[in-house]
């Protein structure tokens, strides 16, 4: 809710008219959200289910952010470079082959990152093209299903998880 409360404020302080587009694109953009926090809300869950003491779970929480957030895509880079070399001066080029390579590899390095599916469901969501392309549903949820089942199964698997550690040491 402060979501839609601070975009309608702004759009009135400022005279913003939006389109259906525009919703759409905030409500999958918040619904994206929503499952990247209850994926990182969940995995602390488990954590604190399982450590003993809170502040254990504190650092372990922190310390996997840390690792999906700074680590691991570091690590992806240094693989990736690793595999396919160094870039050569036409493969500066956009469009070129050797990023496209760099792409499918940095992102199967990265395939158990909340934080790369994130991203490769929020880019399209927010960025228009500059021919103000409408949001297709069907292709983006056709194009990322991955990363919807990512999203959605670390929420899922992590809170049964929890689930089961604490009900395993009520019954001790």
């Amino acid at each position: 809710t402060s979501t839609f409360l601070t975009v309608s404020t702004t759009m009135f302080l400022y005279g913003i008219t939006i389109d259906f587009d525009d919703v759409s694109r905030l409500i999958l953009f918040t619904i994206f959200s929503l499952m990247f926090a209850s994926a990182y809300y969940s995995i602390s869950l488990f954590l604190s289910t399982v450590l003993n003491k809170s502040s254990h779970s504190l650092i372990a929480s922190i310390a996997l952010w840390a690792f999906f957030t700074i680590i691991m895509p570091i690590i992806s880079m240094m693989i990736t470079f690793m595999m396919l070399g160094t870039p050569s001066f036409t493969a500066f080029h956009p469009e070129s082959d050797y990023w496209k390579k760099y792409a499918e590899l940095n992102y199967m390095t990265q395939i158990f990152s909340i934080n790369n599916h994130y991203g490769a469901l929020t880019n399209p969501v927010l960025t228009k093209g500059s021919r103000q392309d409408v949001l297709d549903l069907l292709k983006l949820f056709s194009q990322y299903p991955v990363s919807i089942m990512i999203l959605t199964l670390y929420p899922t698997l992590f809170t049964m998880l929890s689930y089961i550690a604490f009900t395993r040491r009520e019954e001790k």
